[in-house]
């Protein structure tokens, strides 16, 4: 990992806590999502300039996730299952067909982990498609500069009801 900073922005990992929550929730969505991610972006906030928008490494931006998702109650709540059945172990075959989804739970690291990672790489891939941007506009210095004399010499007509060029 690099301890070099890059920018994220609060509305996006908000966007990622969510994704990563409805997807590993047994059901449609998990209990009290709205209220985790409000609680998530007030105790995040302090990190964030005025646009919602910080430098972070990715230390930083791993501890920022997990400590202010670990703060919560309603977040902790996921790692429950709704029926209080406590065992530690539930033993299951591929005959027993579907299971009972208040017999699940949402393994919290993992979501923490996939939101971190894919916040990363979102990041990663954004960057790498600026930088080939920025590659490919200084090797078209030339053609920029030939098209931009080109239309000195010959500017565009441009058609009007009075003066239609086609």
């Amino acid at each position: 990992m690099s301890d070099t900073k890059s920018w994220y922005f609060q509305h996006v990992i908000m966007g990622h806590i969510a994704m990563w929550a409805v997807r590993q929730s047994p059901y449609h969505n998990p209990d009290k999502l709205d209220e985790v991610l409000a609680a998530w972006e007030k105790r995040s906030a302090h990190v964030f300039d005025k646009n919602g928008m910080a430098k972070l490494t990715n230390t930083e931006l791993r501890l920022l996730v997990k400590e202010g998702l670990m703060q919560d109650e309603n977040f902790l709540a996921w790692n429950e299952r709704r029926n209080g059945n406590q065992a530690p172990f539930k033993f299951t075959s591929r005959y027993d067909g579907p299971g009972d989804p208040d017999d699940d739970f949402i393994d919290l690291d993992a979501l923490i982990g996939n939101v971190y990672r894919t916040v990363r790489q979102e990041r990663e891939r954004d960057d790498a498609s600026y930088a080939e941007f920025e590659r490919s506009w200084r090797r078209s210095w030339l053609k920029r500069h030939w098209f931009s004399l080109w239309y000195k010499i010959n500017p565009p007509k441009i058609s009007t009801p009075e003066t239609p060029t086609a």
